[in-house]
């Protein structure tokens, strides 16, 4: 229950970024990269969420040549409405970066939430050949993620409207199934 004397706002999330833009001088795998051979910092391209139980899809993404800061507003502001967030692999991905975000736009810390990273339960709870999203999904039979490939981030970078409009859609249909995951694991993290 929270606080509120409702049931639990239950908040689905999932964010797209963009990659780093780097120079370097060789490929060599065990050649790290150094932070001061980075162009042009990472930034979050887009996020879509949904509170659970509902049907209606939220999505933000970032202006062409803009930063995320206001994405970065708000998904503090949505996720302090929440009490609980449910992402795939959320912990090690999701949440850090935003949290990262928030420090680097001066936000401040999110709000406390219960974090429900469907990665982690299905990593404990269950022998499945694969944990990413699209296999859980497809496994259980409750849908697939839209098909893409770096080339779809490279446009995303040069700021192609088609390829911002097809992230978008595939950022989408990623918190749908997340919430279709979710719903199926959710019992066994009960019992």
């Amino acid at each position: 229950m929270s606080a509120r004397g409702a049931e639990p706002r239950v908040l689905l999330l999932d964010l797209e970024t963009l990659p780093y833009q780097v120079t370097t001088w060789d490929n060599f795998p065990c050649a790290p990269i150094s932070h001061e051979n980075i162009v042009k910092e990472t930034q979050m391209l887009c996020a879509a969420w949904k509170w659970q139980g509902t049907s209606k899809v939220y999505s933000k993404m970032i202006k062409r040549g803009g930063t995320d800061e206001d994405l970065t507003r708000e998904l503090h502001r949505v996720i302090g409405l929440a009490d609980a967030v449910v992402a795939h692999y959320g912990d090690g991905f999701d949440i850090p970066w935003i949290q990262a975000r928030c420090l680097k736009w001066g936000l401040g810390p999110l709000k406390p939430v219960v974090q429900i990273d469907t990665w982690k339960i299905c990593k404990s709870k269950f022998k499945l050949f694969n944990n990413k999203l699209d296999y859980v999904a497809r496994y259980l039979g409750v849908g697939k993620k839209i098909k893409t490939d770096y080339d779809l981030w490279k446009k995303c970078l040069a700021g192609k409207r088609v390829a911002r409009k097809k992230m978008l859609r595939y950022n989408k249909q990623d918190v749908r199934l997340l919430e279709q995951v979710y719903l199926r694991v959710l019992p066994f993290v009960q019992a």
